[in-house]
C-alpha cells in the first residue's frame, strides 16, 4: 500500500513539473516572439481617399528631395526642367539650370526622389512642368531655349528616361489607371513604392503630346488640387513637420506665425 502511495506520488509530481515546463515555456515564447505590426489607418485608404503633404519647385527647397519625403513626409513633390542650347539633358530649374546639393539633371533629382526610405509605406506623386518657352535667340547665358530648339523626340525620350529612373513596373501610367485598375484607386499601402507622373508646360500644355497615355495631365483624377502648396522649407519649417497634410499657402503661413502646427 505504502509503496502504491508513493508511486501515485511521485506521478503527481512528474506531472506539476510538466505543467510548470509548459508554463514556463510558453511565457519564454511569448516575450520572444515579435510584437504584431502597427499598422497606419491611413495605410488601408484608397489613395483618393488620403491626404498628404505636397511641395512645388521642391527644387527650391533647402532639403533634397529623398529628405522631404523621408523627414517630412511628403508624398508629392513638383521638378521643373528645361534644355539649353548645345545639351540632350533635361535641366532642372525654372528659368535656367538651378543645381543644388550635387543634383543637376532631371535623372539627378528623380534618382534622388526614388531612393526614400518612405516610399516602402506609400507612393510618390511626381509632377513635372517642361519649361518650353524659354529664349529662342542664342545666348551666352545659360538660360533654357525655347522648344523649338529642343529635339523633335524629347518628350519620348523622357518617357524612356523615367522608366529607367523609377522602373517600368513601378510606374502608374495614366494607361495603366484607366486600363488594369479601371479608373480605381488602390489602397496606399497597395500603392507603396509606386511613382504617378503628371506633365504639363509652360506654354498652356501647346507643346506636348496630349495623345500621351504615359502622363496624367496636370491633375490626377479624384485627387483634390495642392495648389498652392508648401514652397519654402525654412518659413514652412512648422508647417512641413506638423501632422497637416497639402497646406495652402495661407495655412502654411497661419501655422508658421502662430508657431503652432495645424492639426489634421
Amino acid at each position: 500500500m505504502g509503496h502504491q502511495f508513493e508511486y501515485l506520488r511521485e506521478l503527481q509530481m512528474i506531472s506539476h513539473r510538466k505543467h510548470y515546463l509548459l508554463a514556463v515555456l510558453s511565457a519564454v515564447l511569448l516575450l520572444s516572439s515579435p510584437a504584431p505590426a502597427q499598422t497606419n489607418p491611413r495605410d488601408t485608404l484608397r489613395l483618393d481617399r488620403a491626404q498628404f503633404k505636397a511641395t512645388h519647385n521642391s527644387y527650391l527647397l533647402k532639403h533634397t528631395p529623398q529628405q522631404q519625403i523621408d523627414d517630412f513626409d511628403v508624398w508629392e513633390i513638383e521638378l521643373d526642367f528645361g534644355m539649353v542650347e548645345d545639351s540632350r539633358d533635361f535641366l532642372v530649374g525654372h528659368d535656367d539650370p538651378d543645381p543644388k546639393h550635387g543634383l543637376k539633371t532631371l535623372g539627378d533629382w528623380v534618382r534622388n526622389a526614388a531612393s526614400a526610405a518612405g516610399l516602402k509605406k506609400h507612393p510618390l506623386i511626381l509632377k513635372l512642368e517642361a519649361k518650353t518657352t524659354g529664349r529662342c535667340a542664342s545666348s551666352r547665358f545659360l538660360t533654357f531655349t525655347c522648344v523649338e530648339n529642343w529635339p523633335a523626340d524629347w518628350q519620348l525620350r523622357l518617357v524612356d528616361s523615367l522608366e529607367i529612373w523609377l522602373g517600368a513596373e513601378n510606374w502608374i501610367t495614366y494607361r495603366k489607371f484607366s486600363g488594369h485598375l479601371q479608373s480605381h484607386w488602390p489602397t496606399v499601402a497597395e500603392l507603396a513604392g509606386k511613382f504617378i507622373v503628371t506633365l504639363q508646360d509652360s506654354n498652356e500644355d501647346l507643346d506636348i503630346d496630349k495623345s500621351s497615355t504615359f502622363f496624367f495631365r496636370r491633375e490626377i483624377p479624384g485627387l483634390q488640387s495642392a495648389w498652392p502648396p508648401i514652397k519654402d522649407a525654412d518659413d514652412f519649417r512648422t508647417a512641413l513637420e506638423s501632422g497637416t497634410n497639402r497646406l495652402t499657402m495661407d495655412e502654411a503661413y497661419t501655422a508658421v506665425g502662430s508657431g503652432r502646427p495645424l492639426s489634421e
